[in-house]
């Protein structure tokens, strides 16, 4: 009997990649806190996806599951971003990024009855320098 898939995260994105690679799934998003300090940003991103993962499991612990865990971790020269906190700190966010090149690491795991699997990997995202004027109206779009 085929194992029932789980997507633990609200993510439009992480739904799209699975709609177009044709897995049928159900949504459960994960309660489980992340942690954002102490780890470098590849073992951030590796162990919130497997948190998230994990809780959605052990939340059901039913072995006919496996739940997919994914996290996306922002890092630049070493220092992990995290959401902003208002427009303001959104600003200086994009401010740092602007005519740089940063990492996007995107943590998964896979957690079932059997056990886990995880990893991650690293995108290098090149910005273009920005004008304080087209980081307002990005800010303004609410993305």
């Amino acid at each position: 009997m085929p194992k029932k898939l789980i997507l633990a995260s609200a993510s439009p994105r992480r739904s799209e990649i699975l709609n177009v690679a044709g897995y049928s799934y159900e949504i459960i998003p994960s309660d489980a806190d992340e942690i954002m300090e102490g780890e470098c940003a590849y073992s951030i991103a590796e162990l919130n996806s497997l948190a998230k993962a994990r809780e959605v499991f052990d939340r059901f612990n039913n072995e006919d599951l496996v739940v997919l865990g994914a996290d996306t971790v922002v890092s630049v020269n070493g220092r992990v971003l995290g959401k902003p906190t208002d427009e303001n700190d959104a600003f200086l966010m994009l401010k740092s990024l602007s005519g740089s090149t940063h990492e996007v690491i995107s943590g998964f795991a896979v957690v079932g009855a059997d056990g886990f699997d995880s990893g991650f990997c690293v995108t290098k995202v090149k910005f273009r320098v920005l004008s304080d004027e087209e980081i307002r109206d990005y800010i303004a779009t609410g993305e």
